[in-house]
């Protein structure tokens, strides 16, 4: 009996403390004073360009045996070779009220896309193999490219010494 006591007495004194422990120490903030304001960040170094929204109709799909898949091309001049080789691309597709961004798995279907100069591609697979059976319905899709604006002719100019001390010590 006077064991058990004990440990009640234990447990009890455990969870004060635990609560004193959890509740008793607020940090309080303390504001200082208010700095003079920045001056405004430049551009980014990317431009990005969103096109408006196209349709895909559920005809447009044609079969590519070779990649067994169904596969639309849609020319884009705005995929140039800049975008290619220092850019990127992003592609959404609406679903009622909702936009995804593809790669997509629906069930056993795969939605991706590509893309290379002045084109982008579309491809529709099963990926139990095989072409799909059908089509995808018609639906909406948007894309995205992200490109270089701007590049540096020297992006290290302003901590070159910086870089200097690194290079020094990886000999």
């Amino acid at each position: 009996m006077n064991k058990t006591a004990s440990v009640i007495k234990l447990l009890a004194a455990l969870i004060c403390a635990s609560g004193i422990f959890f509740t008793a120490c607020k940090k309080e903030e303390i504001q200082g004073p208010k700095g003079d304001p920045g001056t405004n960040g430049i551009g980014g170094n990317a431009t990005i360009v969103s096109t408006n929204t196209f349709i895909v109709n559920t005809s447009s799909w044609v079969a590519d045996t070779s990649a067994e898949c169904l596969k639309v091309t849609i020319s884009f001049p705005s995929l140039t070779q800049t975008v290619v080789d220092k850019g990127g691309v992003k592609v959404y597709r609406q679903t009622g009220t909702v936009w995804s961004e593809l790669p997509i798995t629906t069930t056993d279907l795969f939605t991706q896309f590509g893309f290379d100069v002045g084109n982008l591609y579309l491809n529709y697979i099963n990926i139990e193999g095989g072409l799909p059976g059908t089509p995808p319905p018609t639906e909406r899709y948007r894309m995205v490219i992200v490109s270089e604006a701007q590049k540096n002719s020297n992006p290290f100019s302003n901590n070159g010494a910086q870089i200097e001390n690194v290079r020094a010590i990886v000999k």
